[in-house]
């Protein structure tokens, strides 16, 4: 339960699911209408011969629709197809132990496990393919990754607090996020990689909640702080960005939390869920073009969806 760990003495208890309309206001520049209306879609737990347990990590690749799903408790990857339906596992027999998050780039599958300071290739049969060593930046504890619009691995480095970038040629080409004398970004917990740009979440630092670097390592800006510290998050842990530029931010505490990011103007455009519902201590979110917005919450050991109610919404 190393997830857990790293949050105990924070969280005081899971809350139970709930369904509702989500409504958030309109965001500026946008077509009428703006910010879409979400209801909850339908829930996912359990599949053929297996059932969640500890999942802490969801990435869903685009070009296959395919969902790579990190449990710890089950020591595994679950591979599930675009209608959440098991199609592989990878787990101890291919060589996955203690994973903390898988992403997919081409036709390769990347693991990061913990403690180790390699990732593992595999290709969509699930056959060891290949390593990813970055030892050579200095001593790598891996954690949570992204896959940016410019195809690199941007990959959460626990031991210092950095964020490793993997080149195209499986090689690290620059650390974020690091500083001169070596020191990193305290409490590190997640990435989401943008155009030109690079989301890291650190709610265990001190009073700014999201630092943001330009891809090729310049720091550009911090933006929101913790409740109680003068900002509106509990426990931002990881987040994405759409195909809009929006930042979906995932607060385990409250739920996710929706930014308009333009150059360094912020605006903070939407909420989910609405007041009077829950959900239940959510750790990893993904899109798909279809107006779906996919939501894995740790505390249901579930996978639950909401869907845009009107036309189809490309959220990739």
């Amino acid at each position: 339960m190393v997830f857990r760990a790293l949050i105990a003495g924070i969280v005081a208890a899971l809350f139970l699911s709930g369904g509702a309309v989500i409504n958030a206001q309109a965001a500026p520049g946008k077509k009428e209408g703006g910010f879409p209306e979400l209801r909850r879609y339908k829930t996912v737990s359990e599949f053929p011969g297996v059932k969640l347990e500890n999942p802490v990590s969801m990435f869903r690749d685009k070009a296959s629709g395919e969902f790579y799903v990190v449990d710890r408790d089950l020591n595994e990857v679950l591979v599930l197809d675009a209608s959440l339906t098991l199609v592989m596992r990878l787990g101890q027999t291919r060589g996955v132990d203690a994973p903390v998050a898988a992403v997919v780039r081409g036709n390769k599958i990347y693991v990061a496990m913990e403690n180790m300071s390699e990732l593992l290739v595999f290709n969509y049969r699930g056959e060891l393919i290949g390593k990813v060593d970055a030892s050579g930046r200095g001593e790598f504890n891996p954690g949570p990754m992204d896959v940016g619009p410019d195809g690199f691995i941007y990959a959460v480095n626990k031991k210092d607090g950095s964020c490793y970038v993997i080149g195209l040629d499986d090689r690290v080409t620059r650390v974020i996020g690091r500083e001169k004398d070596g020191s990193g970004l305290s409490g590190l917990t997640g990435v989401a990689a943008d155009k030109g740009r690079v989301f890291l979440f650190t709610p265990f630092s001190g009073y700014w909640a999201i630092r943001v670097y330009g891809t090729d390592g310049s720091f550009l800006f911090n933006f929101e702080g913790i409740l109680g510290e003068g900002g509106t998050l509990r426990l931002p842990v990881s987040g994405r960005v759409d195909s809009l530029g929006r930042l979906w931010v995932v607060d385990a505490m409250v739920g996710l939390v929706v930014y308009e990011v333009v150059d360094d103007k912020i605006k903070n455009i939407g909420k989910l869920p609405p007041k009077g519902e829950v959900i239940d201590f959510p750790v990893s979110v993904d899109f798909d073009d279809q107006g779906m917005v996919y939501i894995l919450e740790n505390g249901a050991k579930s996978i639950t969806i909401y869907r845009h109610e009107g036309s189809d919404v490309d959220f990739r």
